[in-house]
């Protein structure tokens, strides 16, 4: 994570707070994540393991960036990208890409989306399209790398309305 800097480890920091959150967290020599007690009373399995996956997403994603000449981005990409990380990470682990897409167009009702905008963050109706978009791009063959940069490109320069 973060270039090599850290090593992802299995731990969870529990902070009070009812609204759904999350972020990486140093514990101890390696990274892990700081959730919300909100997140982690998601119902939906896959909609809270697509909301931690997202945190740890962020490890990742200037590297994925920077490998795709978009290093220098701001705004709306920076929180897509690792909702394509976290998508494309639990069907490696075994998640279907339908309940992929499920969790993240019921994002709102699962309490891990936002109706509208937030800060950097989409609202639900473009994070859910963003997802579906890339899911229909990596099972049509595109490479993780290639789908990703795609909608990243296509994400670029949206801004709160």
């Amino acid at each position: 994570m973060f270039d090599g800097f850290y090593e992802v480890i299995p731990k969870i920091r529990v902070e009070p707070g009812g609204i759904p959150n999350g972020n990486l967290t140093v514990i101890g020599s390696g990274m892990g994540v700081a959730v919300s007690q909100g997140l982690l009373n998601v119902k939906a399995g896959a909609a809270l393991t697509f909301g931690l996956a997202h945190e740890l997403g962020h490890g990742f994603k200037q590297t994925l960036l920077e490998k795709m000449a978009m290093g220098g981005v701001s705004g709306c990409v920076t929180e897509v990208a690792p909702d394509l990380g976290a998508a494309y990470t639990m069907n490696l682990a075994g998640w279907s890409w339908p309940a992929i897409k499920d969790a993240t167009s019921k994002g709102v009702a699962h309490r891990i989306f936002d109706v509208n905008w937030s800060g950097d963050h989409p609202p639900e109706d473009m994070r859910a399209t963003c997802v579906a978009t890339f899911v229909a791009l990596v099972t049509g063959g595109a490479s993780f790398t290639d789908a990703t940069k795609a909608i990243c490109l296509s994400m670029q320069g949206k801004k709160p309305t």
